[in-house]
């Protein structure tokens, strides 16, 4: 009897208590990510790990000599490795859960999983190229594609239904449109700052 009741749990598929707490999980990780690469833009750290993919020539994270510089920039890159885990497992569970998920949850999902190691590499050439404006433009353009997903699939109710327009439906827009313009001041140079400064 104990026999079967492990088979049974270790053959039992996702369902959609699972998918919608794997999203829930990765629309936080994308607000705390969008909020610690703000924090990078506030505090000039963007070169605080001077180097990609390492964080410094000699060590694979940060360092004492790097400063709260390094450890703000080390945070924002940790906290997309995080949420490159929590994406992939979000697929992976859309794709085996039973029962069948829609094939725009797959894609929702995909679009998470994929675009966040885009985004890293985007943004280690962003290092190496010291801040280049024109490759901040494309990692500030890349960042779009996967935020609003993972609510996307939180969100949507358990008989799979299309969202309708709803008070919800507007305040998720609302938000998605301020975070946007957010994210875009941010990334403005600021003439009055001179690189590597303090907070």
């Amino acid at each position: 009897m104990a026999g079967s009741n492990v088979g049974r749990v270790l053959t039992r598929r996702p369902d959609l208590r699972l998918v919608r707490g794997l999203a829930g999980s990765a629309l936080v990780l994308n607000v705390l990510l969008v909020v610690s690469g703000g924090a990078v833009r506030l505090t000039d750290s963007g070169l605080g790990c001077p180097t990609w993919p390492r964080c410094s020539a000699g060590s694979l994270t940060v360092t004492p000599a790097l400063g709260i510089h390094g450890g703000i920039e080390f945070g924002n890159r940790l906290l997309g490795v995080v949420l490159e885990i929590v994406g992939i497992g979000l697929l992976a569970a859309v794709c085996v859960a039973r029962p069948r998920m829609p094939r725009s949850w797959r894609w929702l999902a995909a679009v998470q999983a994929l675009v966040v190691p885009v985004q890293a590499v985007v943004g280690g050439v962003l290092v190496l190229t010291e801040l280049n404006p024109y490759v901040r433009a494309l990692h500030f353009l890349v960042s779009f594609p996967p935020r609003p997903h993972p609510g996307e699939i939180a969100l949507r109710g358990p008989r799979h239904l299309p969202l309708r327009v709803t008070r919800s439906t507007v305040y998720r827009a609302i938000v998605r449109a301020g975070s946007r313009a957010l994210q875009y001041r941010l990334y403005q140079p600021n003439p009055d700052r001179k690189a590597g400064s303090g907070l």
